[in-house]
């Protein structure tokens, strides 16, 4: 690590990303490897973490924006919203924010947490209904690791998803505190 010191940014994006990941994988891909970004991310002067977060510590607020229905009784989910995963890998990620926050409250270390929607390897938001909601296109998510870097904010918990019309997720924090400004439309493929 002293051969490429100093390292102003890191973007961690290493984890077992399965909805259905056992608590093994979880516990030592996500959970200790996290804690292992932080601890050396303190050790060696690192100013600020990128966090790959994800749209999963929220996803049990689905079932009820499913049941709802109508786009006129659609409420948009934010970050002050609590958590409520339903997986392991969710709650893994809940972990890495929670980690991010007490590295920033008790040492300094400065962390954005991007709650990441559907990125998809074709960057083809029809390939599963749900993503028409949350998709993220790689042109989009580029752009949201940009601005996550050179932003001034010192810690927050960022939605990150395309400016799709029927999304369910707040962005308005995003736009406004990093200088997000999405351009792809699931809607308009």
């Amino acid at each position: 690590m002293r051969k490429i010191s100093p390292i102003s940014c890191i973007i961690h994006l290493a984890a077992d990303g399965r909805r259905n990941a056992e608590w093994k994988s979880v516990w030592k891909n996500n959970i200790i490897a996290t804690k292992n970004i932080y601890t050396v991310a303190k050790k060696f002067g690192v100013k600020k973490i990128i966090f790959a977060s994800s749209n999963q510590v929220t996803y049990g607020y689905e079932t009820f924006i499913n049941r709802l229905g109508s786009q006129k009784n659609r409420i948009m989910i934010n970050t002050r919203y609590p958590v409520w995963p339903t997986s392991y890998y969710g709650v893994s990620k809940v972990f890495g924010e929670a980690i991010a926050r007490m590295y920033y409250e008790t040492t300094g270390l400065e962390s954005i947490c991007l709650r990441i929607g559907s990125v998809t390897k074709d960057d083809n938001p029809k390939e599963y209904s749900r993503f028409l909601t949350t998709w993220l296109c790689h042109q989009d998510v580029a752009q949201l690791f940009k601005v996550s870097i050179k932003s001034n904010v010192r810690f927050g918990i960022y939605y990150g998803v395309s400016n799709n019309k029927d999304r369910f997720w707040d962005i308005s924090n995003t736009i406004h505190d990093l200088g997000y400004e999405p351009e792809c439309d699931a809607s308009l493929l």
